[in-house]
C-alpha cells in the first residue's frame, strides 16, 4: 500500500471525484448572481427592484442561519443526505424563477420571491455538504492539499459558469433552465453518492485521520 505522503491529492480518485461534482453543483450560485438578473430584466413583467429584494433575502438568510443548518451535515453521511435535499429545493426553486416569465408582474414578484426562498434553503443545505466533503474526507495533516484542490475546482467551475448559465437559461430558456437544473441537480445527486464511496475508500487510499 502507498503511504499517504506518496499519495498526491489527484490520485485520490474518490475525493477528486466528489469535488468536481461539487464544484459543478455549486454553479447554482451563479445562476442565481448572473442569470436571475438577466431573466428578470429580459423575461419576466416584473419590476426590476425585486432583484435587490432577492438579493436581500439570500444575504439575511445566510448570514441567520448558515450555521445552524451546517450543523445537519457533521458528517459525510448526513451531508450527502443534506445535499440531495438541497437538490431538490434548489431544482423547484429555479423551476419557480423560470415560471416568473409565464405571469403579469404581480404573480411574477411571487413566483421569484418564493422561488428565491427555497433556492436559499437549498443553498444552506448545500453549502453544509460541501464543506462535509471537501473536509471530512482530506486526511487532517494534508488539509492544506486536499482543500487547494477542492479550491481550484470551484474556482474553475465559477469562472464559466457566468458564460454558460447565460447561455442555457437566458438564450434557451425554459428549456435552457431545464437543462441547467438538470446540471447542477445532476451533479450534486451524484456527489451525494460519490461521496459516500470516497468514505469507504479511505482506508484503501492510507487515510486514517479524516473526520467523515
Amino acid at each position: 500500500m502507498v503511504t499517504p505522503r506518496h499519495t498526491p491529492v489527484w490520485r485520490d480518485l474518490p475525493y477528486v471525484l466528489t469535488a468536481v461534482l461539487v464544484a459543478v453543483f455549486a454553479m447554482h450560485f451563479v445562476v442565481m448572481e448572473v442569470a436571475l438578473p438577466l431573466w428578470v430584466a429580459g423575461h419576466t413583467e416584473a419590476p426590476r427592484w425585486i432583484v435587490a429584494a432577492v438579493f436581500g433575502v439570500n444575504t439575511v438568510a445566510v448570514a441567520l442561519l448558515q450555521v445552524r443548518f451546517s450543523r445537519s451535515s457533521a458528517t459525510v453521511p448526513a451531508g450527502a443526505g443534506s445535499l440531495v435535499r438541497a437538490c431538490v429545493l434548489i431544482s423547484l426553486g429555479f423551476g419557480a424563477i423560470a415560471a416568473a416569465a409565464a405571469f403579469g408582474p404581480v404573480a411574477a414578484i411571487a413566483l421569484l420571491l418564493g422561488g428565491a426562498l427555497v433556492h436559499v434553503v437549498g443553498e444552506l443545505l448545500g453549502s453544509g455538504s460541501q464543506w462535509a466533503f471537501t473536509m471530512g474526507l482530506a486526511p487532517m495533516e494534508r488539509q492544506g492539499e486536499y482543500q487547494g484542490f477542492a479550491s481550484a475546482a470551484w474556482s474553475l467551475s465559477q469562472s464559466v459558469s457566468p458564460a454558460l448559465a447565460t447561455w442555457l437559461c437566458i438564450e434557451h430558456g425554459y428549456a435552457g433552465w431545464s437543462a441547467m437544473i438538470g446540471i447542477i441537480a445532476g451533479a450534486g445527486l451524484l456527489a451525494a453518492g460519490s461521496a459516500q464511496w470516497a468514505l469507504r475508500t479511505r482506508t484503501a487510499y492510507g487515510i486514517s485521520t479524516h473526520t467523515g
